[in-house]
């Protein structure tokens, strides 16, 4: 899968992000069920915008957007951070077995820490993650990723970054081709 670029497109409050409502300011409130991350318009300075805005103003990363509101971990990505985000566009989702990823997403603390398996405490460019050739990063969810380079791609826990330093106000973004499972480093 090659992939050369992300399009942020507009989510308006009211609008549906997969199967989930955005909507409202309470974004990450104890008392609402569902997250709601309001977004008139796309960032053109995504330097600006928290990840977990990023993410629902990004066409390609509507499948993880939808399995963070799930999982209730918007709060956590519009916290200041910072934090390195692997995020697997919509594609990568799509390779992973229908029925293995419906497991996934109806038990919340396997989806908890898949896809906090994707997210690293601190910033970390593409340039860092090439100095940390045959190293590991270790995750939120505690696990750690194996960072290679391989040719002029770097790869890290399996997952090619496909589109490097989506900076946002609270880290970067990198858009990952795969699915990561399990820590590998």
């Amino acid at each position: 899968m090659k992939i050369r670029s992300l399009v942020l497109v507009p989510v308006a409050a009211g609008a549906l992000v997969g199967a989930a409502l955005v909507a409202g300011p309470n974004v990450g409130a104890a008392s609402t069920t569902a997250a709601q991350i309001p977004m008139a318009s796309p960032p053109k300075d995504t330097a600006k915008e928290n990840i977990a805005r990023i993410a629902a103003g990004t066409e390609a990363t509507q499948t993880v957007t939808r399995l963070v509101i799930q999982a209730g971990l918007v709060g956590t990505l519009q916290s200041p951070g910072p934090f390195t985000v692997f995020a697997p566009v919509n594609e990568a989702f799509a390779a992973v077995p229908a029925d293995a990823l419906q497991s996934v997403a109806d038990d919340l603390p396997t989806l908890t820490n898949v896809l906090t398996l994707h997210v690293v405490p601190g910033t970390y460019t593409s340039a860092d993650l090439a100095k940390l050739d045959g190293q590991s990063l270790t995750t939120a969810q505690g696990g750690k990723l194996l960072v290679q380079v391989q040719g002029k791609n770097i790869v890290v826990g399996g997952a090619k970054v496909a589109v490097p330093d989506i900076t946002a106000s609270n880290g970067v973004v990198h858009a990952v081709d795969t699915v990561i499972l399990q820590p590998n480093g």
